[in-house]
């Protein structure tokens, strides 16, 4: 495919892409990282085919950019999310750009490239936008779930409480739904809301009797 269309035919970037996988698979990280750079290289000097097809262009940023971030080029694969959002904000892939944004702010923090404050406050920042721009894509699910642990860990008990209700409205048979409803239950006592603390425990007893933390939860029963 490469051979007879290297540069103009937009079926070789499923052709790059597949092979920078094939690559990440077997361990073999530069070549795919290579791979993806010349994608990209080529992308950013505005081929003819990519002008006609912008749709082509913003599929291949954002396969692109899973790439990267699957082998923890972070900041690589955030400029190629950022260019999906910001350039091709209509394409179907923009939800699920905006959203691995949040994702690579994640990474760049563990990484250490970004401190804790700012990666947290931009991570936030990202996620937001998922529920605010895009309320009808798959993607808001995981935003609302990470902004209630987010919130959560920095003891934002209103906003993770808030998360975490919208998790439960997008996803109620979610395997995650056990750990989002015992921290929506923690996050409502912090708040003082007794009632709706013991009304989401009772939940999570109805749900997961077998669940290791329904003994703690029929503790805090009697303490409520």
């Amino acid at each position: 495919m490469l051979d007879h269309w290297p540069n103009h035919d937009h079926h070789a970037i499923w052709t790059r892409v597949e092979r920078a996988h094939l690559n990440i698979n077997f361990g073999n990280e530069d070549k795919a990282t290579a791979i993806i750079d010349e994608l990209v290289a080529k992308l950013q000097a505005g081929s003819p085919v990519y002008s006609y097809w912008p749709a082509v262009a913003g599929e291949a940023y954002c396969h692109a950019g899973g790439c990267y971030r699957k082998i923890g080029k972070y900041q690589k694969a955030l400029d190629c999310y950022l260019k999906v959002v910001q350039d091709y904000p209509t394409h179907r892939n923009a939800c699920l750009s905006q959203c691995s944004i949040g994702s690579c702010y994640e990474g760049l923090k563990q990484s250490g490239a970004l401190s804790e404050s700012e990666a947290d406050l931009l991570t936030e920042q990202a996620y937001q936008a998922v529920i605010e721009n895009y309320g009808d894509c798959s993607s808001v699910e995981y935003a609302s779930w990470r902004l209630g642990q987010l919130n959560f860990e920095q003891q934002q008990w209103g906003e993770a409480a808030q998360y975490f209700e919208l998790f439960r409205e997008k996803k109620p048979e979610d395997c995650r739904l056990n750990h989002v409803l015992y921290d929506l239950g923690r996050a409502y006592e912090q708040m003082g809301e007794r009632g709706l603390a013991v009304g989401v425990y009772r939940e999570f007893i109805e749900r997961y009797p077998e669940n290791s933390r329904v003994e703690d939860l029929v503790a805090r029963f009697e303490e409520l």
